[in-house]
């Protein structure tokens, strides 16, 4: 706004729940309408109740072969599109091939891991109490409340 007045700012108020007031009371006699008027109209009422859906459900005709010159007409042909086409991208894989891997040898050693008390508690100690239970379904204030008994019995130097 352009000022920060109260008076002002009421007037405002009142002005949008005024405005809001009318839109809700239109809106409520056009549904109105349109339900007394369903017997002789019924094409009208139908397109209200669709247009409240969130979902829609029809699925646009698609195109029978790759070179893009027919068209789906029925429900039935769209089902058998989608089915072709899923079987030719998903395929079974039989139980009698069995991927063989073969051994390799490391050219590297893994090193000598240190964890030390401090380490483990600063962590903990850093954990952010606003955010959801990990894994462990451990929520991250119970540890931070307990972080430092946690950080001298979790762990000794290794």
């Amino acid at each position: 706004m352009e000022t920060r007045d109260a008076t002002k700012y009421k007037e405002y108020c009142r002005c949008r729940n005024k405005v809001r007031s009318i839109t809700r009371s239109i809106q409520k006699s056009y549904e109105k309408r349109i339900a007394l008027n369903t017997q002789t109209e019924s094409k009208n009422f139908w397109r209200y109740a669709n247009s409240k859906l969130k979902c829609k459900s029809n699925i646009p005709d698609l195109y029978l072969s790759s070179d893009n010159l027919y068209v789906t007409d029925t429900d039935e042909q769209k089902v058998e599109v989608l089915s072709n086409f899923f079987a030719s991208v998903y395929t079974d894989i039989s139980d009698d091939v069995l991927l063989v891997l073969e051994p390799r040898r490391l050219s590297y050693k893994m090193e000598q891991i240190k964890i030390n008390t401090e380490l483990v508690e600063k962590l903990l100690y850093d954990l952010k109490p606003s955010k959801s239970a990990g894994p462990d379904n451990i929520h991250p204030t119970c540890i931070k409340r307990a972080c430092i008994s946690i950080g001298y019995t979790s762990s000794t130097d290794i």
